[in-house]
Protein backbone atom coordinates (compact mmCIF):
# COMPACT_ATOMS: atom_id res chain seq x y z
CA UNK A 1 0.00 0.00 0.00
CA UNK A 2 1.31 3.44 -0.92
CA UNK A 3 1.72 6.37 1.44
CA UNK A 4 0.23 9.75 0.48
CA UNK A 5 3.62 11.48 0.49
CA UNK A 6 7.16 10.17 -0.07
CA UNK A 7 9.22 8.92 2.84
CA UNK A 8 12.61 10.20 3.97
CA UNK A 9 15.32 7.66 4.84
CA UNK A 10 18.18 8.64 7.17
CA UNK A 11 21.41 7.11 8.44
CA UNK A 12 22.16 8.60 11.88
CA UNK A 13 25.64 8.54 13.45
CA UNK A 14 25.22 7.98 17.19
CA UNK A 15 28.93 7.81 17.98
CA UNK A 16 29.45 11.55 18.36
CA UNK A 17 27.52 12.08 21.59
CA UNK A 18 24.65 13.88 19.87
CA UNK A 19 22.99 12.10 16.91
CA UNK A 20 24.05 13.45 13.51
CA UNK A 21 22.51 12.45 10.17
CA UNK A 22 25.32 11.34 7.84
CA UNK A 23 23.14 10.42 4.86
CA UNK A 24 19.56 11.15 3.88
CA UNK A 25 17.31 10.42 0.91
CA UNK A 26 14.03 12.30 0.55
CA UNK A 27 11.20 11.69 -1.87
CA UNK A 28 12.56 8.34 -3.07
CA UNK A 29 9.42 6.26 -2.58
CA UNK A 30 5.89 6.14 -1.20
CA UNK A 31 6.17 2.41 -0.35
CA UNK A 32 7.42 1.34 3.11
CA UNK A 33 9.08 -1.90 1.95
CA UNK A 34 10.99 -0.01 -0.74
CA UNK A 35 12.00 2.63 1.83
CA UNK A 36 13.43 -0.18 3.99
CA UNK A 37 15.41 -1.54 1.02
CA UNK A 38 16.79 1.94 0.35
CA UNK A 39 17.71 2.25 4.04
CA UNK A 40 19.59 -1.07 3.97
CA UNK A 41 21.43 0.02 0.82
CA UNK A 42 22.41 3.38 2.34
CA UNK A 43 23.58 1.62 5.48
CA UNK A 44 25.74 -0.74 3.42
CA UNK A 45 27.38 2.29 1.79
CA UNK A 46 27.95 4.35 4.95
CA UNK A 47 27.87 1.90 7.86
CA UNK A 48 31.47 0.78 7.56
CA UNK A 49 32.82 4.33 7.59
CA UNK A 50 30.98 5.76 10.61
CA UNK A 51 29.61 4.59 13.93
CA UNK A 52 26.09 4.81 12.59
CA UNK A 53 22.89 3.92 14.37
CA UNK A 54 21.23 1.86 11.67
CA UNK A 55 18.64 3.59 9.51
CA UNK A 56 15.27 5.18 10.00
CA UNK A 57 12.24 5.90 7.82
CA UNK A 58 10.45 9.20 8.40
CA UNK A 59 7.16 10.61 7.18
CA UNK A 60 7.03 13.80 5.12
CA UNK A 61 6.37 15.57 8.45
CA UNK A 62 9.57 14.06 9.94
CA UNK A 63 7.69 11.64 12.21
CA UNK A 64 9.69 8.47 12.88
CA UNK A 65 7.80 5.55 11.30
CA UNK A 66 10.42 2.78 11.36
CA UNK A 67 13.88 2.36 12.89
CA UNK A 68 16.36 -0.44 12.24
CA UNK A 69 19.14 -0.44 14.87
CA UNK A 70 22.83 -0.79 14.13
CA UNK A 71 23.02 -3.85 16.38
CA UNK A 72 21.16 -5.74 13.66
CA UNK A 73 23.64 -4.64 10.96
CA UNK A 74 25.28 -8.08 10.99
CA UNK A 75 22.06 -9.43 9.48
CA UNK A 76 22.80 -7.45 6.29
CA UNK A 77 25.90 -9.50 5.49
Amino acid sequence: MANDQPFAIEIPDLGRGKPVVVDRVTGATVYMEEAKRIGRHLLSLTGLEVGCGGYQVLSADSDLLYAWPADDAKALN
